[in-house]
């Protein structure tokens, strides 16, 4: 199939499952968890177990920071939407298939561009102010997965966090500090690849820069 139809067909299936999970079944949990275990097999079968497990590896700092996040409402009794004081129960059953929405809307987009190749991007009549945003874009995705392992590492090279059991404050310490890490190394890499790109461009792409 020819890049634009196939990129059409993609666009089309992406905006349709976002709906679905991030409208139609944004409230219903049994849902959102049933549609977590298809995507989950079906990453499995198209990038094997180890590209599944690297994606939820990056995803789970943010899952848990989200479901802390709701533990602590409920604990502390926040109100809920219509005001009345929201307990443990309450938070938990609106925070779950909400944090749950987030993580299958990243699994989905990513099955689905899976199923593009990039040469197929790149083949569209893009102009390359667009193209190098996709370029970007790409670059960063890599690098995000690339330094995760090595932001895990050095963080278990520090003496506090090799204790075999870790309390709570620890651990949350622990998983904050990667997550911050990971955006701090994101944010450096945008703007370092992205003054790298509008380079090749200048010199390159005169008229189009």
């Amino acid at each position: 199939m020819r890049p634009l139809p196939k990129l059409i067909l993609a666009g089309l299936a992406l905006v349709l499952f976002l709906i679905l999970v991030g409208v139609v079944w944004m409230e219903r949990f049994q849902a959102q968890l049933l549609c977590f275990g298809l995507l989950s097999l079906l990453l499995c079968l198209r990038r094997g177990l180890r590209g599944w497990l690297s994606e939820i590896k990056v995803i789970a700092p943010f899952f848990f920071m989200l479901l802390i996040v709701y533990l602590l409402f409920g604990l502390t009794g926040l109100p809920g939407a219509s005001g009345k004081r929201g307990d443990l129960a309450y938070w938990l059953g609106f925070g779950l298939p909400r944090v749950l929405m987030l993580v299958n809307s990243i699994l989905g987009i990513q099955y689905i561009l899976s199923l593009l190749s990039f040469q197929d991007v790149l083949r569209l009549p893009l102009p390359i102010s667009i193209s190098k945003y996709l370029l970007l874009g790409r670059v960063l995705y890599q690098a995000a997965f690339r330094s995760h392992a090595q932001i895990e590492t050095h963080l278990n090279l520090i003496p506090s966090l090799q204790e075999s059991k870790l309390g709570f404050k620890a651990r949350f310490n622990r998983m904050l500090a990667s997550t911050l890490a990971l955006l701090y190394h994101i944010i450096s890499e945008a703007r370092l690849k992205g003054e790298l790109i509008d380079n090749r461009i200048a010199h390159c792409h005169p008229r189009e820069k």
